[in-house]
């Protein structure tokens, strides 16, 4: 049921000074009893009509982006979660951070890699890391444990 908006609530204690039953406010509004008890009950004691604050994350996306997501991955189930994030307005970038200390890292790494031959390239054994198969039969994600190895 959606929320009642701060001039609802207001015009819900109106009503009810007024003298009509909580039962009749409701049937008014298009909400429950309860909701108005309820209502009353935060006047009364915040002497406000105003929501409370909320702890938590606040949303990034509309509850509209969220159920055409869902559409979107009902329809396609093998469309992946980045092309999502990638065509959804508002959704901020989750990708791998690297603070100044990793660029570091890697640009130390980089350098002390930079004059191998490539006999000692030949003994480094990359693994894939992605959670998807390219060359599974269904194209479905199979996702394993990765152990990275690197012989040096």
């Amino acid at each position: 049921m959606p929320r009642l908006s701060r001039d609802q609530r207001q015009c819900a204690l109106g009503m009810l000074q007024g003298g009509l039953s909580y039962r009749e406010v409701a049937r008014h509004l298009g909400c429950s009893h309860q909701t108005i008890s309820a209502q009353v009950d935060r006047d009364t004691l915040y002497n406000s009509a105003d929501d409370r604050p909320r702890s938590g994350r606040p949303r990034v996306t509309t509850a509209r982006q969220d159920r055409q997501m869902v559409l979107s991955h009902l329809r396609d189930r093998f469309r992946p979660a980045s092309r999502t994030a990638a065509e959804t307005p508002g959704r901020p970038y989750r990708g791998p951070v690297m603070t100044a200390a990793h660029r570091r890292i890697h640009q130390r790494w980089c350098q002390q890699h930079q004059r191998w031959i490539l006999a000692q390239w030949n003994e480094v054994a990359f693994s894939d890391e992605s959670r998807f198969c390219v060359d599974s039969p269904d194209g479905r994600d199979r996702p394993s444990i990765i152990f990275p190895s690197i012989k040096i």
